[in-house]
């Protein structure tokens, strides 16, 4: 891994597609090509068999370019995302090598999880940070109770519930 200057920024961009290969760039450092998640509208790509990855070797920042066949359409867009896995990579023995770099790259490593952790959360269904939260329950209904059904939010307790079926409500709405 290398260690770079870590700013607070956002581990995910989009483009709009231009039918062309790229390059679609990311500002945001990744310590390897895997690390990147790239989508086409709703739909994942694979390294290697739809793009290609070049990274920065002095910011960790990069550019993805899209094999022969697989460019990405003017009505298409272009989402990368950050993918660092959850997992410790450092082990720390007593008595062993601690350097100063080692830790550098653990704790550049977790403010990267961190940022993509609060990037989901940004994409999330949540409370307000001043709403009450007392009997608050923000879990979503089960699949199989929320299949077909508009989401609702309970008239007493305003927690998400599955509100009638999508036909119902095509129904009125005609």
């Amino acid at each position: 891994m290398a260690t770079y200057n870590v700013t607070a920024q956002t581990r995910r961009v989009q483009h709009t597609g231009d039918g062309t290969a790229g390059n679609f760039a990311f500002a945001f450092q990744i310590n390897a090509t895997s690390q990147l998640k790239v989508y086409v509208d709703s739909t994942e790509k694979t390294e290697s068999t739809h793009y290609v990855v070049t990274l920065s070797s002095s910011t960790g920042a990069g550019t993805v370019a899209f094999t022969s066949g697989n460019h990405p359409t003017s009505s298409q867009t272009v989402t990368l995302l950050s993918d660092i896995p959850f997992a410790r990579t450092s082990v720390y023995t007593s008595g062993g090598q601690l350097t100063s770099a080692s830790l550098e790259d653990d704790f550049d490593t977790n403010m990267f999880i961190h940022q993509q952790t609060n990037e989901e959360i940004d994409r999330s269904l949540r409370l307000a940070e001043h709403d009450v939260i007392s009997g608050a329950n923000m879990t979503l209904p089960v699949k199989d109770t929320r299949k077909g059904t508009v989401l609702g939010f309970n008239a007493t307790t305003g927690n998400p519930e599955a509100g009638p079926t999508i036909t119902a409500v095509q129904s009125l709405s005609a």
